[in-house]
């Protein structure tokens, strides 16, 4: 480590104000102190990320953003001092980041796109609702807003707080989309600012768009303004919390996000659903495409180092169809048609200039039976792996 550290302290330059100013990176004291700048960035951003990579301990409990202004605080401290890089300086280097004591943090964030229709607060699996107004300084200006709220636990950032919240919020997302079922791109869920205007409870405003059709002498022949607006979701209405299917959902994901312990059948259950929530929130229909079969792969495929290999299209047809058909022609009907859309999966992916068609939709539909099925059917009731379930299908063929 002091090799690491007397590299990144020998790219710190000192000098005046001015050349301070026109580096890069600088850090400006009053004359007649001396500055510091940093002329090779790149160079000198590679040598912090090497300390922070080789720093296993300190890089799981601290953003690089953190990790990064504490080395640097410290090295300029050393510089300031005139004193050197050596053996006590580097022993006692993170001893400030040893002393900091973790602690649970709840992050909260504004959000759009869904609402209460029964309730001032509500809960559902590690997320809470409230208003606003709750919270003893704004979040959203003068606005008062519907607040999504996670609690992050053992935090020693608050950065990293931040990250793990955020990443948990599009969670949160991708588990309504794939709850709703529709997958008409009807809906939309934003976290953060600006809010997205609500026009009433239930209708939500997110663009207006603004085009104009000119001829080949570039002479206008009409225009189009139109405004945007998609279905605020009540995420407190019994659809949502009192289902046997989606209460089994919302209970997978807090079991994930507390890193309780899931039998390996449990993880691609819930990464199947997270797959099929960013299939029919994206507005991008090939994205949508990609990520239904990303959910029947991590579902179905037969173990993980097989994901996205050629091949396997025909054996997860075959698993879907097994799940969610009652009979030889259904499933015949269901593995064929799962096969074509894998088929297109793989020529969007590899550069082919295929048609987009909404029949993924379907595909979507089905991979949601299935979790249903698995969820709820006794059949699959002790499969906890992979190779139990494809076990099971074999017994079945040969029954």
């Amino acid at each position: 480590m002091k090799d690491k550290l007397q590299k990144i302290s020998n790219l710190i330059q000192e000098g005046s104000h001015t050349a301070a100013l026109l580096a890069p990176k600088f850090w400006i004291n009053t004359p007649p102190a001396p500055s510091y700048f940093v002329t090779d960035f790149e160079t000198y951003n590679s040598a912090l990320e090497s300390l922070f990579i080789t720093e296993k301990k300190w890089a799981s409990r601290f953003s690089r953003k953190t990790f990064f202004a504490y080395v640097e605080g410290k090295i300029l401290k050393l510089r300031t001092s005139n004193l050197p890089v050596d053996d006590t300086f580097t022993s006692t280097f993170f001893k400030d980041l040893e002393q900091t004591i973790p602690a649970a943090v709840t992050v909260v964030a504004p959000i759009s796109g869904i609402f209460l229709s029964s309730h001032t607060e509500f809960e559902i699996g590690c997320f809470r609702f409230f208003s606003s107004k709750k919270l003893m300084m704004p979040i959203a200006g003068e606005h008062e807003c519907l607040c999504i709220a996670v609690r992050v636990n053992e935090i020693y950032d608050v950065d990293i707080a931040r990250q793990k919240a955020k990443s948990c919020f599009s969670d949160f997302c991708r588990i309504v989309h794939f709850l709703i079922g529709t997958f008409d791109k009807k809906n939309v869920i934003k976290v953060g600012l600006p809010l997205l205007p609500h026009h009433g409870p239930s209708c939500v405003y997110a663009e207006t768009s603004s085009f104009a059709f000119l001829d080949d002498q570039e002479r206008m022949m009409s225009s189009s303004i139109s405004n945007k607006t998609f279905n605020a979701i009540p995420i407190d209405d019994t659809f949502f919390c009192a289902h046997e299917t989606l209460k089994k959902v919302w209970e997978l994901y807090d079991s994930m996000y507390q890193e309780k312990r899931l039998t390996k059948m449990q993880q691609r259950l819930i990464n199947a659903v997270l797959a099929i929530g960013e299939s029919a929130k994206s507005h991008d229909l090939r994205n949508s495409v990609i990520y239904s079969c990303v959910a029947l792969e991590t579902l179905f495929s037969f173990d993980e180092g097989s994901l996205f290999k050629p091949g396997i299209g025909e054996q997860i047809a075959e698993a879907l169809a097994f799940v969610i058909a009652t009979d030889a022609e259904s499933r015949l009907e269901t593995y064929k048609f799962a096969k074509k859309i894998y088929a297109f999966r793989s020529a969007l992916v590899h550069g082919g200039n295929k048609k987009i068609s909404s029949e993924y939709i379907i595909l979507n539909q089905y991979i949601r039976m299935a979790i249903a099925s698995i969820l709820n059917d006794s059949r699959w009731e002790n499969t906890f792996t992979i190779d139990k379930f494809y076990e099971q299908i074999k017994e079945a063929r040969f029954a």
